[in-house]
């Protein structure tokens, strides 16, 4: 989940407290974490502002950071607001139990309540002047007409930072039949292929039009709430399908919390290819895919990538893993690590910026201005387990600020 200011400067959280199970992610000024074998929360480093309590912590038959019977309850506070890294609940829980305190030396705590968007344009509005930064998202077009035949208007029309198109649906309320929405304009955009490739190089250019991957064609559904039963369904639907909840708090603090995800290998497989004049199938690239290079690589690479998959997933239960043709990515809301397979080492790219990493020649190196593909300005080049040993803290810093 993410929390962000809605008004003046984003809240952009850098760096979290590294401990065996991070709970809380804070603001530049603060670090913030607690451990499992010790129900306090305390600070490491405070320059201007930390007050916090846990109030339950149930570890009853939790053998993992990932089981599902992790739940809490917590207050955050603090002068911009706390931010809770990750909500951790019963798998058929459908409310998220967060409380947020904003604190000062004359009242003391003062609870901020949550509410939900006055009204649904509201919410849109707000999501689409941020969506980049909210969801990793470029915006192309919004209250976008499906034309007579199927009547309609998507909410919110974007392309991700994988180049995959990205269909966004918004209600107030959990009683909204938002996914069925959602999937019918799914299915009008995978048949309308080319009139959306315009689109795409209208806005972002012919580049950008070139290079959509349709395989990855995303809903993005976004309410209030869900409820479990939403939550069954996207289970069953074979489609790449993210259910969001969202909560304000006061009048510039926005929560935004990945309920749900689901991902396939090919969005796409039942649409039509439709070609256009300008644009060009990645089809046609001679660049091998990833899985080409992986059947070609060396014992100890396969291995490598294996190993470096397997912990990429193991940072939490909100990850998804997006095959691409080229690379991998791994995401939450947005990506935070791409994986590029070579013959003699793996190329992984993480969302850091590459002037706070200490560079060290052969093994990191900042590509900002290196063209490359997968996202990520950070590149590490991993040959041995040693390299993913050292990987490591990159890694879970890059998961923690995305």
């Amino acid at each position: 989940m993410a929390l962000a200011l809605l008004t003046g400067q984003l809240l952009q959280s850098r760096q979290a407290a590294t401990c065996r199970t991070p709970i809380f992610l804070c603001s530049t000024s603060t670090q913030l974490a607690v451990t499992q074998y010790r129900s306090e929360i305390f600070c490491r480093q405070s320059l201007f502002f930390v007050v916090a309590a846990l109030l339950s912590f149930d570890f009853a038959n939790c053998s993992s950071r990932k089981a599902p019977e992790h739940r809490f309850r917590a207050f955050f506070c603090g002068a911009f607001g706390i931010v809770p890294h990750r909500l951790l609940a019963k798998k058929d829980m459908c409310v998220s139990d967060i409380q947020l305190f904003r604190l000062n030396a004359v009242n003391g705590a003062c609870e901020l309540p949550g509410r939900a968007a006055a009204v649904e344009k509201q919410l849109q509005g707000l999501i689409e002047a941020q969506m980049e930064t909210f969801l990793g998202v470029r915006f192309l077009a919004t209250e976008y007409a499906t034309g007579k035949t199927h009547r309609g208007r998507i909410d919110s029309l974007g392309l991700d930072e994988n180049g995959c198109p990205v269909i966004i649906e918004y209600k107030r309320h959990s009683n909204e039949n938002v996914i069925n929405q959602g999937l019918f304009y799914l299915d009008w955009l995978l048949d309308h292929q080319a009139e959306f490739r315009w689109l795409v190089m209208e806005k972002l250019g012919k580049e950008a039009a070139e290079q959509i991957e349709w395989s990855g064609t995303r809903l993005l559904c976004i309410a209030a709430d869900f409820t479990r039963y939403d939550q069954h369904a996207v289970q069953l639907i074979q489609r790449n399908i993210e259910l969001i909840r969202y909560k304000m708090f006061g009048d510039d603090l926005l929560l935004l919390e990945l309920v749900n995800a689901v991902s396939v290998a090919n969005a796409s497989v039942a649409a039509k290819p439709v070609e256009i004049g300008v644009s060009k199938s990645a089809s046609g690239s001679k660049d091998k895919t990833w899985q080409e290079q992986l059947a070609q690589a060396a014992q100890e690479i396969s291995e490598l990538f294996e190993q470096t998959s397997s912990y990429l997933h193991s940072l939490g239960d909100d990850v998804q893993e997006k095959p691409l043709k080229l690379y991998l990515a791994f995401r939450r809301l947005k990506n935070f690590a791409s994986v590029v397979v070579q013959s003699k080492r793996l190329q992984l790219y993480l969302k850091i910026n590459p002037d706070t990493v200490e560079l060290v020649e052969g093994f990191s190196r900042d590509v900002r201005d290196v063209g490359h593909w997968g996202t990520g300005d950070l590149e590490l080049s991993l040959r041995t387990q040693a390299d993913l040993e050292r990987a490591k803290v990159l890694i879970e810093r890059s998961y923690q600020e995305n």
